[in-house]
């Protein structure tokens, strides 16, 4: 069974803010979102931002674990938890560059 999961994504002082809009059952409902959520405060000012892609359910999509960086602003991490102890293997990178593309992104029907 395939999912439409509808993600909005800016940038704020040079991060990606993501926000989860809905999943639906096709891909007209999801863009049905799109454009109820167009016409709302914060999301009218970025109309580009919105993504409408397709998932098998029961797939796992992040599988490469992940590194928490700390990159100077605020308070630095506490001792290292399992939430954000770096991972020790081999070419995992913790910083995404510009234009990477984000975990689930290469979903069929995209």
């Amino acid at each position: 069974m395939r999912v439409f999961i509808v993600h909005h994504q800016h940038e704020l002082d040079g991060r990606d803010e993501v926000a989860l809009i809905g999943v639906y059952s096709s891909e007209e409902r999801g863009r049905a979102a799109v454009e109820r959520s167009r016409r709302l405060p914060g999301f009218c000012e970025h109309p580009d931002g919105f993504s409408v892609n397709a998932y098998e359910v029961d797939k796992d999509y992040w599988t490469e674990g992940f590194k928490t960086v700390w990159l100077g602003k605020g308070s630095p991490p506490s001792s290292p938890t399992p939430s954000n102890k770096p991972l020790e293997r081999p070419g995992v990178k913790g910083v995404r560059r510009r234009g990477a593309r984000r975990a689930g992104r290469s979903a069929p029907g995209r």
